[in-house]
């Protein structure tokens, strides 16, 4: 057989519209819902998508068997086929950011692309921006991209390398592992719905506040670095400075502002002298009046556990983040042991803000052991799993594609919680971590967060909003969206810190489908 070693790169696509329905995603990928002729089914997928992934190399598993021209003869054009998928290998390419897009496979007959490699033992095509390669990211694969293709010195050179042996593509950087194929979909796992955090830094602050207030009776803590109130960018205060509202306000709803104003973007962070904390829990305790998918009983905070830090010193001006623990104070029991609060600006301040969130929301009096009864955490273990960290598709989960999810999140799963295994005492624990504004990648196997979920029996949910995503297509204020932020500020609805909301239902979608597997949780 041959062995090769290949730098998989893409080449021109043509698409030709026959009789399947081509969904165009907001991600920037092609779902094809009707199958090719005596490929897997893609209708079957829950996400009509089928992507490339790294699997343990196993020559009897038909979606891991690839064949093609460029595969085995140099300076040859061809497709490149998977064999168990009858499909071949694709990507949308986004005109705004023409690398780093997920992989797909779809119909060999509808769209096509080519492939050549040389004596070097490249596969490529010059593109107007460049050679494009295939790309396992991270050299892990929990995905696989469409990246610029490094220079032969790079250390990530390996990434984009791949020998080729009785139909096999094996990874150089991750030498037991081969691509393959599948729909890369959420499993179902054994969560226990009582043991929910989220956390988040900045815009993902925002978001993980908004989570744990809207959906309190499925969230039991929160950590949040660098997070302003709940619902606070939105609403005046009588301090509050206005400005005309125009298609360019990055706040295009204001709670109480008169016709044609709006509100100073970020005027609670930046601004924290012009806040009311008096004002901060009017709304979600006046607005739904008991209406369902609007905001749970706030009732339910009241024995709550909040870790708040403040970390960035330049935009959370002073009390910035003083006015989120004000906020949560108006809510709990006794804020002393309920709430903890780091200000890393301060001199003084020492020790991981990771660590004291895991502590904190995780320890022995917070709601989350209350409610399942788990045991204090141990020490982080001294490195992830890299099999652990995986890809899903996010499709599922989606109303609509035009606010700005990416085609993949990401989830790291430790030994104790993966599907089919007996689940700890008490269940797995699950923390939802939302990134701050530009996207994110995988977790990695030496972060603090997943050294301590390999040892503590929690999950890890990652959803991620695209940088460079088609919002402004149906949304024309949704600046930070676009540059892929949360919904802090009403960009995509009015209602952007309610369950009604479009990136918090999507996310509560996820969540429901992780506690599915747990006993006694109806599905």
């Amino acid at each position: 057989s041959s062995h090769l070693a290949l730098e998989l790169s893409f080449v021109g696509r043509a698409c030709v519209f026959k009789e399947r329905e081509l969904v165009m995603m907001s991600v920037g990928v092609l779902a094809w819902l009707t199958p090719a002729a005596g490929a897997l089914d893609l209708a079957s997928s829950p996400s009509g998508q089928l992507f490339l992934h790294l699997a343990p190399c196993s020559a009897s598993d038909p979606n891991q068997v690839w064949s093609g021209d460029a595969l085995m003869h140099q300076g040859q054009l061809s497709a490149i086929k998977n064999e168990g998928a009858g499909l071949c290998l694709s990507s949308e390419e986004d005109v705004n950011n023409p690398t780093g897009d997920p992989v797909v496979v779809g119909p060999c007959d509808t769209v096509t692309r080519s492939f050549q490699h040389d004596a070097s033992g490249r596969v490529w095509e010059e593109k107007a921006w460049g050679a494009a390669c295939l790309d396992a990211n991270k050299g892990i694969g929990p995905d696989f991209l469409l990246w610029e293709c490094h220079a032969r010195n790079n250390p990530d050179a390996q990434h984009q390398q791949f020998t080729f042996e009785s139909g096999l593509l094996r990874s150089v950087s991750s030498p037991q592992s081969c691509m393959t194929v599948s729909d890369l979909a959420l499993p179902r796992l054994g969560v226990h719905p009582g043991a929910v955090v989220t956390t988040g830094a900045s815009s993902g602050g925002d978001m993980a506040l908004q989570m744990h207030v809207a959906y309190s009776a499925s969230v039991s803590g929160v950590c949040g670095f660098d997070a302003q109130p709940y619902h606070c960018a939105a609403t005046r205060f009588a301090g509050d400075s206005l400005i005309p509202q125009s298609s360019e306000s990055s706040v295009p709803h204001c709670s109480g502002c008169p016709p044609g104003f709006t509100l100073v973007y970020d005027h609670c962070k930046n601004h924290p002298e012009w806040v009311d904390v008096g004002m901060l829990p009017d709304y979600p305790r006046r607005t739904c009046h008991g209406r369902d998918g609007c905001v749970d009983e706030p009732g339910n905070l009241s024995d709550t556990t909040v870790y708040l830090s403040r970390g960035e010193c330049e935009t959370y001006v002073g009390g910035a983040v003083i006015n989120s623990v004000a906020m949560y104070s108006q809510f709990v029991n006794d804020s002393d042991t309920q709430i903890l609060y780091t200000d890393s600006c301060a001199p003084d301040s020492h020790g991981s803000t990771d660590e004291k969130c895991f502590q904190h929301v995780f320890g022995p009096n917070s709601k989350a052991t209350r409610q399942t009864g788990h045991v204090p955490l141990v020490p982080p273990a001294d490195h992830g799993k890299v099999s652990n960290i995986r890809a899903f598709s996010q499709a599922p989960f989606l109303e609509d594609f035009n606010v700005g999810f990416h085609a993949l999140g990401w989830l790291y799963v430790p030994d104790s919680c993966q599907a089919g295994s007996a689940p700890p005492p008490g269940g797995c624990r699950l923390i939802i971590h939302f990134h701050g504004c530009g996207g994110s990648g995988p977790p990695g196997e030496n972060d603090l967060t997943v050294r301590y979920a390999e040892n503590n029996d929690i999950v890890l949910l990652h959803p991620v909003i695209k940088k460079f995503n088609n919002v402004s297509r149906t949304f024309r204020n949704a600046n930070e969206i676009q540059r892929g932020c949360w919904d802090g500020y009403g960009q995509l609805s009015e209602d952007f810190a309610l369950q009604s909301a479009p990136h918090m239902r999507s996310v509560f979608r996820m969540l429901e489908h992780l506690v599915s597997g747990h006993q006694g949780v109806l599905v």
